[in-house]
Parts: structure tokens; C-alpha cells; sequence
């Protein structure tokens, strides 16, 4: 098996969507076969997470404009339903990449 995949699930408040959004991470990233390591934060965490982490995803369950230092999936559809699967085929191909 790959090496672990770290991912970095951020949002307003770091609690509800960011819970869902991890939920949804952990399910694909089983299915797949692949270990993540989860890292929940909210947003105004961000400059932190950027000097101390190099993750191999970040899921946005709100909108940032912070320049990000990998590749980043918009997580809102796993809240509002609209477009997960889309949401579920970028997070696929993130987590498949070597």
C-alpha cells in the first residue's frame, strides 16, 4: 500500500462541515485502499497549517483565498449535495496521484 495521504479539511468554525467532509474523505479513501491521515482547521488556521504541513489535499468547506501549497477540492457539495459526485472524482484522482 502507498504512503499515508494527508489531508487537510478546512472550514468556518472546525466542527459540523468539517466533520462531513472528513466522513466523506475517510469513505472514498477506504474504498480506494488508501490511508489519510485527517486534519481538521478552520479557516483562519491556515497560515499556520502552511508553514508547519505539507498535505496532500486540502477539502474547503468554505471559500479561502489563501494561495494553498496543494491541490484543493471545494467540499461544499458534500453539504449541499449538489455536485459530489464531481467532488468525489477530483478528491479520487488527488488521492490516486503518486
Amino acid at each position: 500500500m502507498a504512503e499515508e495521504k494527508i489531508v487537510v479539511v478546512v472550514c468556518g468554525a472546525g466542527f459540523a462541515t468539517s466533520t462531513a467532509g472528513e466522513n466523506e474523505v475517510k469513505k472514498l479513501a477506504k474504498s480506494l485502499g488508501i490511508k489519510v491521515k485527517m486534519n481538521k482547521r478552520r479557516a483562519t488556521e491556515l497560515k499556520t497549517v502552511l508553514s508547519t504541513m505539507k498535505p496532500d489535499m486540502y477539502l474547503l468547506m468554505t471559500p479561502v483565498s489563501t494561495e494553498l501549497n496543494a491541490p484543493k477540492v471545494n467540499g461544499v457539495p458534500f453539504i449541499s449535495g449538489i455536485g459530489k459526485e464531481e467532488a468525489l472524482e477530483e478528491m479520487r484522482k488527488i488521492l490516486e496521484a503518486e
